[in-house]
């Protein structure tokens, strides 16, 4: 599982960091599989994050959010197939311009 998660890493983080020119992505910081993501600010402090966290949730992909940062840290034991699908939920969510 920690080999595997090792060997998953480059990828994910270069799709984490693919993710930075969103519409919605204020910040990025990640290591290893784990990655935290900041918000552009909403009309008010953690509005954006509920708003986001909820769409997410609907598209299948449950990050925490608190305020408008996200966690996002695939299980040891997801394959590069499921971090692709997860990350093309990301760029959908994020990507949206009306939030």
């Amino acid at each position: 599982m920690f080999a595997r998660s090792k060997a998953l890493s480059p990828a994910f983080l270069d799709g984490v960091f693919g993710l930075r020119n969103l519409p919605q992505v204020a910040d990025l910081h990640g290591y290893g599989m784990m990655s935290g993501i900041q918000l552009k600010p909403g009309n008010a402090p953690g509005e954006k994050g509920s708003i986001v966290q909820r769409l997410l949730f609907k598209e299948g992909l449950h990050l925490k959010a608190t305020g408008d940062a996200l966690i996002f840290a695939p299980a040891f034991v997801s394959n590069e197939e499921e971090i692709e699908q997860m990350l093309g939920v990301l760029q959908k969510v994020f990507g949206r311009s009306d939030l």
